[in-house]
């Protein structure tokens, strides 16, 4: 069995009155294995405790739900059957398209944008899915045209630049005035002139955007709309880096990663700190504390 570091992780300063009735706690775990089947039920039972003493604890789906929106989450699982689906999609519109059933070629992309997003960093790694997806994507764009939604393709134009960052559509696949609009969303104006710093602990690992990898950190990019994006920060050649959302301003944006606390980091079953080899326990009260900065708890602190 691994060892529980910390029983009560995160506490406001201030006196003790302080703590009761509010969620300002979180049992935090931390294993030295990957089998772990002993974490959800000690998890439950001091947080059961906890409460049972009037202390106010974070529940596992909210620690979950709160770190994986403000701090990272584990890269997605890619299936074939995933995959599969989505070009079956891709296929049906096109032929749609051709047959000129627009509002029918909407529905089935659509449902291929619902396939794709969740698991798009997984699917932009490989450049042939990636140029599947904004190729997908496009196809949007002209159905959006042949409808009347001029704004509506210009909007999804956009889309398509923030989703697959760096890549070129198949060339002759795509009528002139879709090709015009999606060159036109390349070259942004005021309304992009966001930039985006990534830096990482050690340096020289590479950065991916959306899955599409864009060179090596430190790396500042430019020419990004404002909105959300997704960055992975890779130091191991085989590891895949966890998924940190950035909010992307028309100012800079930076993220910094620290890869030994990435590589630490669980989402699931709860989350807690996993380690390979032997650390100190400083070493990891240090990464617990970067846990409470990453979780709504920016005056919080780390107790042992």
């Amino acid at each position: 069995m691994g060892l529980i570091l910390a029983i009560a992780a995160l506490w406001l300063f201030g006196t003790s009155s302080a703590l009761a009735q509010s969620e300002d706690w979180l049992v935090l775990p931390v294993a030295d294995t990957e089998d772990s089947p002993w974490m959800e039920t000690v998890v439950a039972e001091v947080s059961r405790e906890l409460r049972w003493q009037g202390i106010g604890v974070w529940s596992s789906g909210q620690a979950v739900s709160a770190f994986e929106q403000r701090g990272s989450a584990a890269p997605p699982e890619l299936t074939e059957s995933t995959v599969k689906a989505l070009e079956m999609r891709s296929e049906a519109a096109v032929r749609q398209l051709a047959l000129g059933e627009y509002q029918r070629a909407l529905k089935e992309l659509d449902a291929a944008q619902a396939l794709s997003t969740p698991v798009l960093v997984a699917l932009n790694r490989d450049p042939e899915r990636a140029r599947t997806v904004l190729d997908t994507c496009l196809y949007r764009v002209r159905a959006l045209l042949e409808t009347g939604d001029g704004a509506g393709a210009k909007a999804q134009a956009i889309d398509c630049v923030r989703m697959v960052p760096n890549t070129d559509p198949t060339p002759y696949m795509h009528p002139p005035k879709v090709a015009d609009l999606y060159a036109e969303a390349l070259r942004p104006g005021p309304e992009a002139r966001g930039s985006l710093l990534v830096e990482s602990e050690p340096a020289n690992c590479g950065a991916r955007v959306n899955g599409v990898l864009l060179g090596r950190t430190p790396l500042e990019m430019k020419g990004f709309y404002p909105g959300e994006t997704r960055v992975q920060v890779e130091c191991e050649p085989e590891a895949r880096g966890r998924v940190h959302p950035v909010g992307l301003s028309r100012g800079r944006s930076t993220l910094f990663v620290v890869n030994r606390f990435d590589r630490a980091i669980r989402t699931a079953p709860v989350v807690h700190l996993q380690y390979a080899e032997p650390g100190t326990q400083a070493q990891r009260a240090r990464d617990a504390r970067e846990l409470a900065r990453a979780l709504p708890a920016a005056r919080r602190c780390h107790r042992s």
